[in-house]
């Protein structure tokens, strides 16, 4: 929920944050985006975790989260547009801007494509399509919490933005990290459960060896 309090952290912005984005909404669209966002991470990370480790990949489970996400982007996109339409912002939606170019990004990349992509079994059945969609939801995500803080205040503050090569490094360093310490729990801790070993099958009636098995028998006893 830490979230939603983001999002009512810019409601204290109302004229500095384009009109695309501000709305008394903001917590519940910044609720529902993170709830997307974590149930694409995931299927992200578990197939991350699948070819890093060859672990067992609970791919049943990953498509029932997938339909789920359908729902939750559905209905994400609904209500975005709904309150642009009650707002009256949807004149915004075509003004030759760079923020204008921001937002369709960030609505296309991060709910349109992926929504419509996994509302099709085809694509659910597919690792690389659920991966795909997984990716560009988080993408979706990590570009609307920069609208939001960056990209939609710049025209008010007139100032530009770009992150430094220390944050960058600060940034990636983090990743890194988080990326080794997994690695080490893995290979020192319980994280997986222990792959089930295959029961062997039973051998027909009559099998090779078990005719051998009996003439072995029958010579013993002689």
């Amino acid at each position: 929920l830490h979230q939603s309090s983001l999002g009512s952290l810019y409601l204290i912005v109302p004229h500095r944050l384009h009109a695309l984005w501000y709305t008394p909404l903001l917590p519940v669209f910044f609720f529902l985006s993170a709830i997307a966002a974590g149930l694409a991470m995931v299927i992200f990370e578990s197939f991350l975790s699948y070819r890093a480790f060859r672990k067992h990949l609970e791919f049943p489970l990953l498509q029932d989260l997938a339909r789920v996400l359908v729902v939750v982007l559905a209905v994400y996109l609904v209500l975005r547009f709904e309150d642009l339409g009650v707002r009256g912002a949807f004149r915004h939606l075509w003004e030759p801007r760079p923020e204008t170019a921001y937002f369709w990004l960030e609505i296309l990349l991060g709910a349109l494509v992926p929504a419509c992509a996994l509302a099709f079994p085809r694509v659910r059945a597919s690792s690389g399509g659920m991966f795909f969609s997984a990716v560009l939801v988080v993408l979706g995500f990590l570009a609307n919490r920069l609208n939001v803080s960056i990209t939609g205040m710049q025209a008010s503050s007139k100032a530009a933005y770009f992150p430094k090569w220390p944050e960058v490094a600060v940034t990636l360093f983090l990743v890194a990290l988080g990326f080794a310490l997994f690695t080490l729990a893995v290979k020192h801790l319980p994280i997986y459960a222990p792959a089930p070993r295959p029961t062997p099958a039973p051998r027909p009636a009559g099998a090779p060896g078990e005719r051998s098995l009996i003439v072995l028998k029958d010579e013993a006893a002689t």
